[in-house]
């Protein structure tokens, strides 16, 4: 990097690369150190999760969690996110059922798992962490009472919206 880009602040830095596609914004974090730092509160400001599936069966357009593979990798991520790293860095967040791939090999029903709620439980377990959280948005999941309770305590949440959400 050239001295004259060394001598701009991130913050700077940072507004430019809000202009940019995320995509984008992928590459120039690989690209330099000081990038790297201005741009990754942009790479993961907002989390999407999907602690459910859902069923495409005409039958049985019902919720289902993942087949063990998927489970697994919905698993490291929800690790990965809510990581001391970047938990403090997410300021927005999607919770919903993720409709279901073609290639996917078949879900478990939810009244056939051993525990039915894992992800979502786990999700709400680590909730306190994402303490610069200003917004969520919730559809078609089942929060635990102690998850309500915890996103009530969260500082800077100010923007809910719960659609179609139960409790376990």
């Amino acid at each position: 990097m050239s001295s004259h880009c060394e001598r701009v602040p991130n913050e700077l830095w940072l507004d430019i690369f809000q202009l940019l596609p995320r995509s984008s914004i992928k590459h120039i974090y690989a690209t330099d150190r000081k990038f790297a730092n201005a741009s990754r509160a942009l790479l993961f400001r907002h989390l999407v999760f999907h602690p459910y599936l859902i069923r495409h069966a005409s039958w049985d357009p019902g919720l289902a969690l993942p087949a063990s593979p998927l489970l697994q990798i919905e698993l490291e991520r929800l690790e990965f996110w809510s990581s001391d790293e970047i938990a403090l860095l997410v300021r927005e967040c999607t919770v919903a059922p993720r409709s279901r791939e073609e290639t996917e090999a078949e879900p478990v029903p939810l009244e056939d798992a051993d525990s039915p709620h894992i992800l979502m439980t786990l999700f709400l377990d680590r909730l306190g962490k994402f303490t610069g959280l200003k917004k969520l948005f919730a559809s078609k999941v089942k929060f635990t009472q102690v998850g309500l309770a915890t996103l009530c305590q969260l500082p800077l949440l100010t923007e809910v919206g719960i659609h179609r959400c139960d409790t376990v």
